[in-house]
């Protein structure tokens, strides 16, 4: 196994990675500079995806200048353990037209092996090697485990994670539920935490919450959520986790809550009215429509292909609002991870949104 697994970078001691990387840029001039703004550290338990993560870290240094750090875990081996790699990621400084030299601006990149019984100490490892007094921010883009250590929320300060990519998302919530009810308890003037939680299925969903939300600035848009009766939701087989999050979005923005007995089959709104709930499976994008209809009047999001545009639809008596289309954005996990990035990370509405559907994950 050890000569199938090759990561990029120099093999150093791993009690010598701080040492081996302040040599690394001993007599650099001018023109190559070291930078970092955030710890980035990713932890996994698949071999299999060493390449995936390092050209994940590739394309966010290239905006985001950072310190990223991937711990591997393999309890399976029959040897405890650490084995280290260190690099430098380096890119062009875009200098806007100056005839100076260009500078490269590199940030580092630390690949560490934990085998055997070393991996059940994988966390102090790491967090004594972070950039210090940087925020950081932790990647975990598989199942999560069925417990999470507490300790680790002492030091992250965003929790990035990818729903739609859980096998068990049941599971998943599961071990993610402590710390969703801390942040709700934050969200509702309790207590403060430290941890943001930031899922990147509901950071691709934006797009489409943005469009859909733009059928109701009119007020005779407006005047049709009390009365509506049908919410139908096309999804691709692979995101049905996403179709329920847009669903609960749609149900917290109108002020619905669940119908106890429906099996998130129906909302209930604060009127007491029953509001009927379809989810539809679609082969195409994340989701190819969604509709939602009041008495009077239906108003409708379409998106045909994954790198097509939203289709926006409002038609009703009292609406004058003729079709029109808006732009996408890309769904690329690395596309993803970086709009995320580039967001504060506090998501309240996506608390609340988990809080209403936890039951029905």
């Amino acid at each position: 196994m050890q000569e199938l697994f090759s990561p990029p970078g120099i093999q150093v001691e791993p009690s010598q990675i701080e040492i081996s990387l302040n040599r690394m840029w001993e007599g650099e001039g001018e023109n190559r500079a070291k930078a970092c703004l955030l710890n980035l550290v990713a932890f996994t338990e698949n071999l299999d995806l060493l390449d995936k993560y390092v050209n994940l870290f590739n394309k966010v240094q290239t905006e985001f200048a950072c310190r990223a750090i991937l711990a591997i875990a393999q309890r399976n081996s029959q040897q405890d353990q650490i084995r280290a790699w260190i690099s430098a990621n380096c890119h062009i400084e875009n200098n806007f037209g100056s005839e100076e030299a260009h500078r490269q601006i590199c940030s580092e990149q630390i690949i560490l092996h934990f085998e055997g019984e070393t991996v059940d100490g994988w966390e102090n490892f790491v967090f004594a090697h972070l950039d210090s007094d940087l925020p950081l921010v932790l990647l975990w883009l598989e199942d999560f485990p069925h417990e999470l250590n507490p300790n680790l929320w002492r030091y992250v300060d965003r929790l990035v994670f990818d729903s739609s990519k859980w096998t068990q998302p049941g599971a998943s919530f599961f071990s993610l539920g402590p710390i969703i009810n801390s942040r709700l308890q934050d969200l509702y003037g309790c207590m403060r935490r430290r941890t943001h939680l930031c899922d990147l299925n509901w950071t691709r969903l934006l797009p489409y919450r943005f469009a859909f939300a733009s059928l109701f600035d009119s007020e005779a848009a407006q005047a049709e959520i009390p009365s509506f009766r049908y919410l139908e939701i096309h999804h691709s087989p692979q995101h049905s986790l996403a179709a329920k999050l847009f669903a609960g979005w749609i149900a917290l923005r109108i002020q619905c809550q669940p119908h106890p007995d429906s099996n998130w089959k129906a909302l209930v709104t604060r009127s007491g009215r029953e509001l009927q709930l379809v989810f539809v499976e679609k082969d195409g994008p994340i989701l190819s429509s969604c509709e939602l209809v009041s008495e009077s009047a239906s108003f409708r999001l379409t998106k045909k292909d994954k790198d097509g545009h939203f289709e926006l639809c409002a038609k009703g008596s009292e609406i004058l609002i003729p079709d029109y289309v808006q732009p996408f954005f890309p769904e690329e996990d690395e596309e993803v991870l970086l709009r995320e990035l580039a967001r504060r990370g506090y998501h309240p509405l996506y608390l609340q949104t988990m809080d209403l559907i936890r039951n029905f994950i």
